[in-house]
This record gives C-alpha cells, structure tokens and sequence, in this order.
C-alpha cells in the first residue's frame, strides 16, 4: 500500500462516528462509576459510642447520690446557724441521739448541746433559726433527768452517769453566756440548766445515799463469801492461781472493812471483783447454795 492509500484509509476513518445508542450506554457507565467513587471516598463521622453507660445508670445515679449526701454531710459540720447546710447539720446531730443506746443517750445529748451553743456563739444575726437552735437546746437539757433514769437499774450505773453528765454540764452555763442569744431566750435556756443541774444533783445525793445504806443482805453476803471460799480451800475445789488467792482474800478483808465503816459502795465493788475472780453470776443466791450450811 502507498502513502496516498494510507492516507486515504485514515481520512475515511475520520467519517465514522458511534451510533447514538451505543454512546448513551457508554455515557452512563461512567457517570455511574464516579459516583461510586465519590461515595467510597466520602469519609465517615466516628461517633463515640456511650450506649453501655445505659446499663449502669441505676449504678451511676446511686453513686453520685451518695457523693453528693456525703459531700453534703461533711461541709455541714462546718456550718452555722443562717447557713442552708446547717439543717443537715441539726438532722445528724439529732439522728446521733436517737439510736445511741440508752446508756450513752444523756452524755451525748449534753455534748451535742455544748456544740450548738458553741455555734450560736459565732453568729450575730439569723435570730429566727438561732431560737430555733436555743430551743432545740433547751428540750434536749430538760429530758436529761428522764434520760438517766433509763440508762440502768443499776445504782451504781445510774451514779457514774449523773455524775459524768453533772461533770460535763458545768460548762453549758459558760458557753451560754457567750452566745447572742436574746435576753428572753437566754434567761429561759438558764433556767432550763440550773433546773436539770439541779435534778441532777440531786440524783446523785439520792443514789448514793441508797448504796451507802449498807442493807442487811450486804454483811449476808460477806459472810458467805468468805465461808465459800475458806470451803473451796480446804476441799481443793478452787482451781485458782496463787496470785489470784491472795487478791481474793484482800477484796474481802476489804469488803468488811469497807460495810463496818459504812462504805457499802466499796464494799460491793470489792464483792464484784470477787466474782470475777471466782467466775461466779454476782447473785447473793449462787454463793448461798454453794457455801457450807451451820
């Protein structure tokens, strides 16, 4: 083949176009496969995924309470009258007193006073919730009467706690006089101390007169005592220390030294320790079944 055909031949390829259907495929297959594209390339927002935290919310609500309460609690303490904590401060003060045992009840009641009144000495305004604290203050001492009478049936109990809570409520009068506290209410909160105080005297003077009695049942029971022991010695029943021997025959010699004087409080102390030492219940009648009959 020559040039010129060549040349021919390409010139007649030049007239040949695509039919207009074939064109209209081709035309779509691309624009679909740019699309493609353009949605793979597209990038994809990561979002973080807190779904799980939903099965612990009952969890998480409980704990952030409870640390919201304890938060609460602890910057209470801190507080004064006029303050919005101070309520929550009274609440657990009171909440204290309400399931401390029967024992405790009279000693904590006058230490939570002493706090109160250490409180309102540090205010000079809020009256309204400052009486509110004087009156609180007030119910709380006038009660300490019935409260000892409840601590025990035992005398000497009852007396050791009159005399801790005479003791202790020596100095309500003292801080009273600190307060700024109106007059009206601080005179009727003085009243209301010098009344108890007064009661409490006076427990103290009647218990102690009824243990220094010496009742007749006390010299009974030295005298078993001592005839228990004496037995137990000579049958070789004691199966006591020699060291423990010896402070037993002191308690008695003490015992009776102690009711001849008129001492009966020492007297039963030292009768007490005794049982101790025996490992015997203190009832009169487990000593008089067991000592020796004449």
């Amino acid at each position: 083949m020559t040039d010129s055909e060549l040349i021919s031949k390409l010139t007649q390829l030049k007239e040949i176009k695509p039919s207009r259907q074939w064109a209209d495929l081709v035309l779509s297959q691309i624009l679909s496969t740019e699309g493609k594209r353009a949605i793979v390339r597209r990038p994809r927002p990561v979002l973080t995924d807190f779904s799980f935290l939903l099965r612990y919310r009952v969890a998480i609500v409980s704990l952030l309470l409870v640390f919201v309460m304890g938060s609460s609690l602890v910057l209470a303490q801190n507080s004064l009258p006029g303050s919005y904590l101070y309520p929550v401060k009274l609440a657990t003060q009171n909440l204290r007193i309400y399931i401390a045992p029967n024992k405790y009840k009279p000693l904590l009641k006058v230490q939570i006073a002493q706090e109160r009144l250490r409180d309102l000495a540090q205010v000079q305004n809020h009256q309204a919730q400052v009486r509110k604290v004087a009156q609180a203050i007030k119910k709380d001492i006038a009660s300490l009467p019935e409260d000892i009478k409840k601590v025990d049936k035992n005398q000497k109990v009852i007396l050791q706690i009159s005399q801790q809570v005479q003791s202790k409520g020596k100095d309500l009068e003292k801080l009273l006089n600190s307060t700024n506290l109106e007059t009206p209410e601080k005179e009727n909160l003085q009243q209301t101390i010098a009344k108890t105080n007064q009661q409490v005297l006076s427990y103290i003077i009647d218990t102690t007169e009824e243990i220094n009695r010496c009742p007749s049942y006390l010299q009974k029971k030295i005298i078993n005592l001592k005839d228990f022991f004496a037995r137990q010695i000579e049958e070789g029943k004691l199966n006591l220390a020699p060291g423990d021997i010896v402070k037993i025959r002191t308690l008695l010699s003490k015992a009776e030294t102690s009711w001849k004087a008129g001492d009966c409080l020492t007297a039963m102390k030292s009768i007490d320790k005794i049982y101790q030492l025996l490992s015997i219940p203190s009832e009169e009648g487990q000593v008089e079944s067991n000592s020796p009959q004449g």
